[in-house]
Formats: structure tokens, C-alpha cells, sequence
């Protein structure tokens, strides 16, 4: 599996240009992201940390263009990810908005880690998914059809971080003092 490492990310980042507010927001989902594969690891799950770390690094590669282009950012960094051989990376960073398989009986796998830390992440604060959620909402919610999208997000969030918490031995709202 070809993963990139912390210095081919950051490197990365600035190939692309993202912005200095999209690398800071970038770099806190990481942080976020390898806590809890880290105490999700403690529990005994299989998990590859350094997929954890290049997924949450570039989950956003390719926002900063989207803001001209329009274009679904997840996708499209996934397709550039993909492109550059990181074809795992590429397929998280694919989910990092929208998961296409989450079920609270599946097992916890790098991409629901990498989702729900950015969903965790407002900006560079961490903050409460009703926070974060609300912002998504005044940013993003124009329209009835993407208040609506929003709020279907919100409950499986909200899904996956029961189904994550269940296995640690903290309440969500700890992540701040923990990480």
C-alpha cells in the first residue's frame, strides 16, 4: 500500500495550494484523527495510523480550487490522490464528507475515523458536532434540498460517534482534554 509520509503531505498541500485556513483546519482533523486510532489501537482494532495521518492531512487537497471550480472536493481529491498512487488515501479522502458504508454494526475502519475527525473539526477548533453542524448549515445550507442533506449527515454522525465511543473508554466531549 503506498502511503505518503507527514513531509510528502505537507508538501503536498503546498503543491496545491491549500490554503493557510484549509492546512490548519487539515492539520487539527489529523491530530484528532491519530488520537483516537491510537486508543481505538489500545482496544485491540487493526488499524494503520500512518493512513489515519495521510488521509486527515489530505482530506481536503483539492478545496482550495474547488472554490472556483465548483466541483465536489472529496471527489475530485480522490480522483488527484488516486492519480498520484495513493489509492488507499484516495478512497478515504473520497468519504471524508459523505461515508458510503457506515453501519453501527460494521467494524471501525480508517475512514470513519478520518470522517467523523473532520466533522469534530470547525475551522482549527475542535468543537461539538451540533457546533460544527449548525456552521455547515449558515455555510452551506442555501437551499431546502442541502438543509436536508445536512441533517441526514447530522444523524449519522451522530451514529458513528456512538458506535466509536462505545469502544473507548470517554465521552465525545472529552476529545478536547484528551487530545
Amino acid at each position: 500500500m503506498n502511503i505518503p509520509d507527514k513531509t510528502t503531505c505537507l508538501s503536498l498541500m503546498d503543491r496545491y495550494e491549500m490554503l493557510p485556513n484549509i492546512k490548519d483546519h487539515s492539520l487539527m482533523v489529523k491530530h484528532i484523527a491519530v488520537f483516537l486510532g491510537k486508543k481505538l489501537m489500545e482496544k485491540g482494532f487493526d488499524l494503520n495510523i500512518q493512513l489515519i495521518e495521510a488521509s486527515a492531512l489530505l482530506h481536503d487537497i483539492t478545496k482550495t480550487i474547488s472554490f472556483k471550480t465548483k466541483e465536489d472536493h472529496a471527489y475530485t481529491g480522490g480522483l488527484l490522490l488516486d492519480k498520484l498512487g495513493y489509492h488507499r488515501v484516495a478512497f478515504i479522502v473520497k468519504q471524508h464528507v459523505f461515508l458510503n458504508d457506515w453501519d453501527v454494526n460494521k467494524n471501525i475502519a480508517e475512514e470513519h475515523i478520518v470522517n467523523y475527525s473532520d466533522k469534530r473539526v470547525m475551522h482549527d477548533k475542535i468543537v461539538t458536532l451540533h457546533k460544527r453542524f449548525d456552521d455547515l448549515k449558515i455555510r452551506y445550507g442555501k437551499t431546502q434540498e442541502k438543509l436536508e442533506r445536512i441533517d441526514k449527515m447530522f444523524k449519522k454522525t451522530i451514529e458513528l460517534e456512538t458506535g466509536i465511543f462505545s469502544l473507548l473508554p470517554f465521552e465525545p466531549d472529552r476529545i478536547l482534554d484528551l487530545a
